[in-house]
């Protein structure tokens, strides 16, 4: 019996993810990282620290996510006093041309979603 590598089974037509799927799964795990935001300390400042969370995000992501530039992070007001929203746009660097905007909230204290 010949073992498959992992190039191999990609080949075979395994179920490949995407390259925006791909993204948001990395985001969600970089946003979930110990230390980019301090949620605890966050409270304290609003609503005047939310432009420091957009500033933290934004450079959290171009830090570690190449496969996007022209990061910007925006506040998404809303009714419920225990969530965030932030719609987060970029552009593809490998494609300029192709634009990704996505949703990310985090309900207080907790940890952040990626949509």
């Amino acid at each position: 019996m010949m073992r498959r590598g992992l190039f191999d089974r990609l080949e075979s037509g395994a179920r490949q993810i995407g390259e925006a799927e791909s993204i948001v799964a990395h985001l969600h795990a970089l946003l979930n990282a110990r230390g980019i935001v301090d949620l605890t300390d966050l409270v304290h400042t609003l609503p005047d620290g939310m432009r420091s969370v957009e500033l933290t995000i934004k450079k959290a992501i171009e830090s570690h996510e190449p496969r996007l530039a022209q990061v910007s992070v925006r506040h998404l007001p809303g009714d419920d006093a225990l969530r965030l929203d932030f719609q987060v746009q970029a552009r593809l660097a490998a494609d300029p041309r192709r634009a990704l905007r996505l949703r990310t909230w985090v309900r207080l204290p907790g940890r952040f979603r990626v949509d």
